[in-house]
């Protein structure tokens, strides 16, 4: 009536007299339109989520509490050259050039909450040589669990700069 265009979900079956001829339709319409643009505004959201993560030029993982790799960002792959699938597979244990494993879990159980941790290491790449990094690591709640967030920055030309500096 008012001119709103709205959204039902129609339940309905055909009516047939005592003959068999049909004669019309029961059911219910139930509006569902603020259900499907809370759906709409989720996924729009989570393309902005992806936009954002994967626009990035750091490379960025979530990892669970045990290390896991969940999640990486698409500068991850191109700067590793490894899919995302391959990377979640592997796991940062193959990745680290510099911690062995229970030195990875030991990181990921110092991070406290509500803060970040800092630390430098190294990336191995697909090719086999290595990209030296700076990692902040922080929790946070990923899909309902709590996680990691962790932004690896590459520090190659830094690490260049400061030779150069200390050789002059």
């Amino acid at each position: 009536k008012d001119g709103r265009t709205r959204i039902l979900n129609s339940r309905g079956s055909p009516v047939f007299d005592r003959n068999g001829v049909f004669v019309g339709f029961r059911g219910v319409d139930t509006d569902i339109t603020e259900r499907k643009q809370s759906e709409e505004a989720l996924r729009l959201g989570d393309i902005t989520y992806r936009d954002l993560f994967d626009g990035m030029n750091e490379t960025v993982w979530i990892m669970d509490l045990n290390g896991d790799v969940v999640d990486v960002n698409k500068t991850a792959t191109l700067v590793l050259g490894y899919t995302k699938e391959e990377i979640i597979k592997i796991g940062l244990n193959n990745i680290d050039a510099n911690h062995r494993p229970a030195e990875i879990q030991a990181l990921v159980n110092s991070i406290p909450r509500e803060k970040f941790r800092f630390f430098e290491t190294s990336h191995k790449r697909k090719d086999g040589s290595t990209v030296p990094v700076e990692i902040y690591a922080s929790l946070i709640t990923y899909k309902g669990k709590l996680s990691i967030l962790s932004i690896a920055r590459d520090i190659s030309l830094r690490i260049k700069a400061e030779e150069q500096i200390r050789l002059l």
